[in-house]
C-alpha cells in the first residue's frame, strides 16, 4: 500500500522535463503518422484537385487560372497536407487527449467526453440536415418544380 502511494507522489513530482518529454512524443507520433498518410494523398491530391476545379467552374461558369508552374505544385502538396492531417486526425486526436488526460480529474474527464461526444452528435445532425435541404433545393432546381413560382432558380 505504501508502495503504491509513493509511486503515485512520485507520479505527480513529474518534472517540467519529462513533461516536455512527453509533449515531444506526442508531437513526433502525430507529425509521423500524417507523413505515413503523406505519400497517399500527394497521389490523390491532383485527381481530387482536377475534381474540385471541375465542380467549381460548372456550377459558377468560370475559369480558373495560374501564373506560375510551382502555383498548381504548392495546390497540390496543400492539397495532400490537408488530406493526410484529415486522414490523420483520428489518431492525432487520440495521441492529444493521452497526453492531456493525467492531468485531468475525473469530473473535467466526464464532462469533456460529454462535450465531444454531444458536439460530434450536434453536428452530425447539422450536417445531414442541410444535405437533405441542399439536396431538396437541387432537385427543385433540376427538375423545374419550381418554374411558376420560384423565378430566380432559373
Amino acid at each position: 500500500m505504501q508502495k503504491k502511494q509513493k509511486q503515485l507522489e512520485n507520479k505527480d513530482d513529474e518534472s517540467l522535463l519529462s513533461h516536455l518529454e512527453a509533449l515531444r512524443t506526442t508531437v513526433i507520433h502525430c507529425l509521423v503518422s500524417m507523413c505515413v498518410v503523406l505519400p497517399f494523398a500527394l497521389y490523390l491530391s491532383p485527381k481530387l484537385l482536377i475534381f474540385l476545379t471541375k465542380i467549381l467552374s460548372e456550377k459558377n461558369n468560370i475559369t480558373l487560372n495560374y501564373f506560375s508552374p510551382m502555383e498548381v505544385f504548392i495546390i497540390q502538396l496543400k492539397l495532400a497536407l490537408l488530406i493526410s492531417l484529415i486522414v490523420a486526425s483520428p489518431y492525432i486526436a487520440k495521441k492529444i487527449w493521452d497526453f492531456l488526460l493525467p492531468a485531468l480529474y475525473d469530473n473535467e474527464k466526464k464532462f469533456i467526453k460529454r462535450v465531444v461526444i454531444l458536439s460530434i452528435l450536434f453536428d452530425s445532425i447539422k450536417h445531414t440536415k442541410k444535405g437533405f435541404i441542399e439536396l431538396g433545393v437541387n432537385t427543385i432546381v433540376k427538375y423545374g418544380v419550381c418554374r411558376l413560382h420560384c423565378p430566380d432558380f432559373h
